[in-house]
Formats: C-alpha cells, structure tokens, sequence
C-alpha cells in the first residue's frame, strides 16, 4: 500500500466514504479511492507544478496539516453521533443527508479561515475548497429544491491536493 493511503487526509476521505455509504458499499467505496488514487498517478502529476521552496513553506504545511487534523477529529466526531443514532434505531435519512452536508461545509470554512503565504499552499488549498464547495452544493440539493441539480464532487481533485502535500512534504 502506497505510503499516502495510510495519511491521516486518506484515512479521513475513507471515513468520509465509508460514513455515508452501505455496508457493501463501504468496501467498494474504499477500494475504489485505492483504484482511484493508483490509477490518479499520471492525472496528478501532470497536474503537479513545480514550485520554488520559500522560507515560508513549513509554516503553509503546517496549516494544511492542523486543517487535516480538525477535519479529521470532525469527521469522527459525526461518525460517531450518527453510529450512535444508527445504533438505537434514530437515524433518518434526512439528518443524515444534513449531517453530509454540514460536513462539508465546516470543511470550506476550515479552509477559508487558513492564511497561506506560498503559492503551493494556495494551490492546495484551492483544490480542497473547490472539491468540498462542490460537494456541499450538491448535497444541499439533495435536501433542497434547487434550479440546477449539481453534481458530486471530483474525489481526484482531493487526491490531487493530498498529493501535491505529500511531496511538498518530502521535497
């Protein structure tokens, strides 16, 4: 298994997947992202820039790590209140379908409360918001009667930004 699934941001989109899914569709899902981030190799780095090292790159990838780490605790955190919930027979499809979609938006606002300085780090987040922007309009008109029905989220765009993370980590 390649180093990056075992990252915390993989672990977290693997929570994500197998949080909101069934239980067949729970393995397929996860999987599937293993499919997904193998096969996202050649998309990813020709999407990939290279970008000059600044003095200010450890403190953008600490930032992205610390948004990794909240994101992660909130995601366990409403895992747990809906396997709770799941667990005495109390979820409904439409608190659930909510708590889809107020995850994704305290994701976009984790990210709009980062200040990076460099551009790898705005590059990155650009990536994560634009995936969890989308993905929060999409489920919002899974609850909502919208004029326009959106579609889910490209998954390669967080791959890509995780990726991109991973090797301004190690560069």
């Amino acid at each position: 298994m390649p180093r990056s699934l075992n990252s915390p941001f993989t672990m977290t989109l693997c929570l994500f997947v197998f949080l909101f899914s069934g239980c067949k569709e729970k393995l397929d899902a996860v999987h599937q992202h293993q499919d997904i981030h193998t096969h996202s190799t050649e998309h990813a780095s020709s999407t990939s820039r290279n970008i000059l090292a600044t003095s200010q790159d450890q403190t953008d990838i600490q930032e992205l790590d610390q948004f990794n780490a909240d994101f992660n605790t909130t995601t366990q955190e409403i895992y747990q209140e809906l396997q709770q919930l799941k667990r005495q027979n109390m979820l409904r499809p439409d608190y659930l379908m909510q708590r889809k979609y107020d995850q994704a938006r305290a994701a976009v606002n984790m990210l709009d409360d980062l200040e990076l300085n460099t551009a790898q780090g705005k590059q990155i987040k650009d990536l994560l918001t634009k995936y969890w922007e989308q993905q929060a309009l999409f489920l919002k008109s899974k609850t909502q009667v919208m004029p326009i029905s959106p579609q889910p989220a490209d998954v390669n765009d967080l791959i890509e930004a995780e990726k991109q993370l991973m090797k301004w980590k190690t560069s």
